[in-house]
C-alpha cells in the first residue's frame, strides 16, 4: 500500500532531497505546487514549493497509477513543469554518459517514472479511467519520453565527440587516438570542449609513466639511453646525471660506449668534470667488466651509446652483445625526437625493438608545435614515458614524465 507525506522548501530540488531522505527510494511525487506562506504578523510573504509525495511497497505499482488518477494535476505551474523537464533531460545524460551502454536508458527510465510520472500526463488524460487504463497510458507517455532524451543525448554526444576530436586533428594527433579520447573522454566526463585544462589532464592520463630510475641497495643502477644519430642522447644523459648527482646526492658515474663520435665523448666527460663525477670511456669488454667492478660502491651508472642510422646493420648485433654482458639491473630508454614525423616514430619504435628497451625519453619537446604525434604512437605502443626534456640547459631542462608533466606541456601548446 501506498504512505503520503508533504514537503515544503524555498526550492524544488530542496523539496525533493527531503522527500528521498525521509522516504527512500521508492518515493515519488503527485503533485508539486508553489505556495505563499507569510512571516511574523503577516509580513514579508515567500513563495515556497509543495510537494506531495507517496512511497509504494515493492508490489503495489498499481496504486500509484490510481493516485495518479486521482490527483489534481491542473494546478501544476507551468515554470515547476519546465524546471523538472529540464532535470529530466539533465539526470538522464548524466547516466547515460557513464558508458553508453543501451542498459542506461533502463536507468534514466527509472528516473523519469519515479521521480517526474505526474508530468507525462494531464489531468484531462487521467480523469475518468480506471487505473489500469491510466498505467497503460503513462507507460506509453514514458516511452516517448525516453525515446525524447535519448535522442537528444546521442545527438548532442556525436556532436561533443566530433567537436573534440576535430580539436585534436588540428593539433596533429592521430586520426585514431583523436576519436579514442573523444569518445572515452565523453563517457567520463560529459563536459564542453572549453575546458581544456580538464582534456588535457584527461589525455596525461591514459599513459603509464616510468619513475626515477630504481635505486638499489647491493649494485649500481645502469641507466643505458638509447636512440638515432641527433636526438639528443648525451646531453639528456648529462641532466639525468645532474638529477642523480646533484639533486639527489647519489653516488654517479657516467660513461660512454660510444668511441665513434670524438665530440660527443668530449661533451660529456666536460659534463662530468663540472659535476664532479668520475667518467669512463668503454671500448671493449675487458673494459666493461673492470667499471663493473670499480663501480659496486655507486648509486647509478649514466651510459651513453652511439647514435645509429636504420641503415647501420651491426649495429644491433653490437649493442645486444654489450647489454648481454651486463648482468647487474639495467634501464634501456629508447630517445624519441618529439619533432619527428609520426610515421618516423613508428619506424623507431619498431627498429629498436631488438635491444629490449622498456621505456622512452621525449627529447626536443621545445623543437615540436605539438605533442600530439609522438604520444599518438606512445598510446598505440603502450609505452612507459621516463622523461621529457625541452631545451640544452643541464639540469633544469628536463623532467620526470607524469600526468601532471604532460598536461602542462599540452596546455603550453594549447594557451
Amino acid at each position: 500500500m501506498a504512505e503520503y507525506r508533504r514537503f515544503i522548501a524555498k526550492t524544488l530540488g530542496e523539496a525533493k532531497k527531503k522527500m528521498l531522505q525521509e522516504m527512500g527510494d521508492n518515493a515519488y511525487i503527485v503533485k508539486i505546487s508553489k505556495i505563499n506562506k507569510k512571516g511574523l504578523l503577516g509580513l514579508r510573504s515567500e513563495d515556497f514549493v509543495e510537494i506531495q509525495a507517496g512511497r509504494l511497497d515493492k508490489d503495489a505499482k498499481i496504486y500509484k497509477a490510481q493516485d495518479m488518477a486521482k490527483s489534481d494535476l491542473s494546478g501544476l505551474h507551468i515554470d515547476v513543469q519546465n524546471e523538472v523537464m529540464e532535470e529530466v533531460i539533465s539526470e538522464g545524460a548524466s547516466f547515460i554518459r557513464d558508458d553508453g551502454k543501451e542498459s542506461k536508458i533502463k536507468i534514466l527510465a527509472e528516473v523519469i517514472s519515479t521521480k517526474n510520472k505526474e508530468l507525462i500526463g494531464s489531468s484531462e488524460v487521467l480523469s475518468n479511467k480506471n487505473a489500469y487504463a491510466v498505467e497503460k497510458e503513462l507507460d506509453k507517455r514514458l516511452y516517448e519520453i525516453q525515446e525524447e532524451v535519448k535522442k537528444k543525448v546521442d545527438t548532442e554526444k556525436e556532436a561533443q565527440t566530433k567537436k573534440i576530436s576535430d580539436f585534436l586533428l588540428e593539433k596533429d594527433f592521430s586520426k585514431d587516438f583523436s576519436n579514442y579520447i573523444a569518445e572515452t573522454y565523453n563517457q567520463v566526463f560529459n563536459e564542453t570542449l572549453s575546458s581544456k585544462e580538464d582534456l588535457a589532464a584527461y589525455i596525461a592520463s591514459l599513459f603509464r609513466y616510468a619513475k626515477k630510475p630504481k635505486l638499489y641497495e647491493s649494485a649500481p643502477n645502469m641507466v643505458i639511453l638509447v636512440g638515432l644519430t641527433g636526438v639528443g642522447k648525451t646531453t639528456t644523459l648529462a641532466k639525468i646525471a645532474a638529477e642523480m648527482a646533484l639533486n639527489m646526492r647519489k653516488k654517479t658515474l657516467l660513461a660512454t660506449f660510444d668511441i665513434k663520435r670524438i665530440m660527443a665523448t668530449v661533451q660529456l666527460e666536460r659534463y662530468a668534470q663540472m659535476m664532479e663525477v668520475p667518467f669512463r670511456v668503454i671500448a671493449d669488454k675487458s673494459a666493461l667488466k673492470k667499471m663493473i667492478k670499480d663501480s659496486i660502491d655507486f648509486s647509478y651508472v649514466l651510459f651513453d651509446t652511439s647514435g645509429t642510422t636504420k641503415k647501420d646493420k651491426d649495429y644491433f648485433e653490437e649493442m645486444k652483445d654489450f647489454f648481454e654482458y651486463i648482468t647487474l639491473p639495467k634501464e634501456i630508454h629508447l630517445c624519441m625526437s618529439a619533432s619527428s614525423r609520426e610515421k618516423e616514430m613508428e619506424e623507431i619504435v619498431n627498429y629498436f625493438r631488438e635491444l629490449q628497451y622498456d621505456r622512452v625519453v621525449i627529447t626536443k619537446c621545445d623543437e615540436s608545435l605539438s605533442l600530439g604525434p609522438i604520444l599518438s604512437v606512445l598510446h598505440k605502443y603502450s609505452l612507459l614515458i621516463s622523461f621529457l626534456t625541452d631545451g640544452q640547459d643541464v639540469p633544469s631542462d628536463i623532467h620526470v614524465a607524469s600526468p601532471e608533466v604532460v598536461k602542462k606541456k599540452l596546455m603550453g601548446e594549447w594557451s
